[in-house]
């Protein structure tokens, strides 16, 4: 009965040898990934016009990675745009050899796998923007003086400042510059509805504000032209002369004027009086006459009496404090006026008075 069972048994086996009954679970595996699918296509940032392309599918068993395919929109091997290998079941390209409102054929193989075919689906490109951003700039002043400037360390150095303005600009704006015009490189618009703007040269110079979208479509918009002055001329300064000068009464407040076209910076009033031979000095901020020497000069140098002293619009139409103590005597006012280029004007009166 034994031998008899074994007998029994063997066309079963053999026929399982040959797979003439194969069992459910050894059914063949899909020839090709499935699940696959395009993200919608968006342009991407930078100055070249380009589109980001994204897919996903199913990870397919068995697959030691992906062969990724950019075809036509035919899914023609012939036209192909990108090829590349992935390890993992999502791809990510930036492609710049894309057109704009076009069609494509993305393609899919898995790598390791014998027999395994393509799976392809369309997508589509949007529409490219290169329509480059607007906006309003404008520039003051129109002319500006160079000043020395010792803000900065080192020597001090002459500079002449302007202040561009932002009165309105588009939504898609990513970078601002500014070209001076004077032949130095663009200097970036970090941020802010101001920028100031500086020349180390006399001239006439036309600046240009740079706007730039995201996709690095630029707009050059020319701005008025702008003028940098030397100022080499002196401030003007003046003395008034009251009505009834010989009297030493009219001279207790002494009174003038500085003009400049780059603006006065300071103005410094000293007075003296020489009485029986010897030269006095006026401190204001003593309200003191100091006693020098017959000597005009040697009195200058060794008095340490300290003028007055009017800085900004003050300068401009000036007054000096009540004088105590004026006699009789020679009368010498000198009033002294820096602008803000460094340049010098000096006037005085000389007066007997009693």
């Amino acid at each position: 009965m034994k031998v008899r069972s074994t007998l029994l048994m063997l066309p079963v086996a053999a026929a399982l040898s040959l797979g003439t009954l194969a069992p459910a679970q050894a059914m063949p595996a899909p020839d090709a990934v499935t699940g696959l699918t395009v993200n919608p296509v968006v342009q991407a940032p930078g100055a070249a016009l380009s589109f980001k392309v994204t897919a996903s599918w199913d990870q397919f068993d068995g697959a030691t990675g992906y062969r990724v395919k950019v075809l036509d929109e035919n899914c023609d091997a012939t036209n192909q745009y990108a090829l590349g290998d992935v390890s993992a079941a999502n791809y990510s390209a930036t492609l710049a050899n894309l057109g704009g409102s076009m069609t494509y054929c993305l393609s899919v193989i898995p790598k390791g796998v014998g027999g395994a075919t393509a799976a392809t689906a369309t997508f589509d490109t949007p529409a490219a923007d290169t329509a480059a951003p607007n906006g309003r700039y404008v520039v003051n002043p129109a002319s500006a003086f160079l000043l020395p400037d010792f803000s900065v360390e080192g020597p001090g150095y002459d500079r002449a400042v302007f202040r561009i303005t932002q009165v309105a600009a588009d939504s898609d704006v990513a970078s601002r510059r500014v070209l001076a015009g004077d032949g130095t490189a663009a200097q970036a618009w970090k941020s802010g509805r101001t920028f100031t703007l500086e020349y180390h040269r006399a001239g006439t110079f036309t600046p240009h504000v740079l706007i730039a979208d995201q996709f690095g479509n630029t707009n050059d918009i020319k701005l008025t032209p702008v003028r940098v002055i030397n100022d080499h001329t002196p401030p003007r300064v003046q003395i008034a002369r009251p009505t009834k000068p010989a009297k030493a009464a009219s001279w207790r407040v002494i009174r003038g004027t500085a003009a400049d076209e780059s603006g006065v910076e300071v103005l410094m009033v000293f007075t003296m009086e020489k009485r029986h031979g010897i030269w006095w000095v006026y401190d204001f901020s003593r309200a003191h006459w100091n006693k020098g020497v017959r000597s005009f000069n040697k009195t200058m140098m060794k008095s340490k009496a300290e003028p007055k002293v009017f800085t900004g619009k003050k300068a401009a139409r000036w007054a000096t404090p009540r004088i105590k103590g004026l006699t009789k005597g020679t009368l010498r006012v000198y009033a002294i006026a820096a602008d803000r280029a460094d340049n010098y004007g000096v006037t005085r009166v000389v007066q007997k008075v009693h």
